[in-house]
């Protein structure tokens, strides 16, 4: 985005822990890199804020740092929905993600095999049910999910919620020409 700091721009939205540390740990984001940026955002869990055409909203998320967020971005002709790295709190993931048409969740474990911080792919068959986006994606695969390969975890989601359900892959591209003619308003 800046060209390795030639050209400063951009505006990075985050947690407190990634812009301003916390506790005795300092920031993720160095100086060095902060003064590549335009701006930087804080985001808390329910928090938004809104940039042109673009509404981005922290969304609820359990892991084992202080402050963690998934995101929802809703824009004039879709809602994409980061579910983040975080513990199987369906119910809460529900109501922050309801009417998304894109879901990317990170699913560690394959199967069944529950994890405290972590979905597996019976977390993502549960969510994906209830929120019934037009488009799900798996991401953050632990070791033993890309030993089960997650393109046959992706299947078996898509099989059991009806939702098309893809497995992530580097370089991976998505054609969001499909999603031009949902018609949103921001609140």
């Amino acid at each position: 985005m800046t060209l390795g700091g030639i050209q400063k721009r951009g505006i990075l939205i985050s947690t407190p822990t990634t812009i301003d540390g916390t506790g005795d740990d300092g920031p993720i984001l160095l100086k060095a890199y902060r003064n590549f940026l335009n701006e930087t955002r804080i985001l808390k869990t329910g928090e938004s804020v809104q940039i042109d055409n673009l509404k981005f909203i922290a969304t609820p998320a359990e892991h084992d740092i202080e402050y963690c967020n998934g995101l929802k971005l809703e824009t004039p002709k879709f809602t994409l929905s980061y579910v983040g790295n975080t513990a199987p709190i369906i119910d809460k993931l529900i109501e922050a993600h309801s009417n998304s048409d894109i879901l990317i969740m990170d699913v560690l474990k394959p199967g069944k095999e529950k994890w405290k911080t972590h979905f597996c792919t019976q977390d993502a068959i549960n969510l994906t049910s209830k929120i019934k986006p037009k488009l799900a994606i798996i991401t953050h695969f632990g070791a033993k999910m890309l030993r089960q390969k997650p393109v046959y975890e992706a299947r078996e989601i898509q099989r059991q919620t009806n939702i098309r359900t893809l497995a992530a892959q580097d370089g991976m591209h998505i054609d969001l020409a499909e999603f031009k003619s949902t018609q949103k308003t921001l609140a």
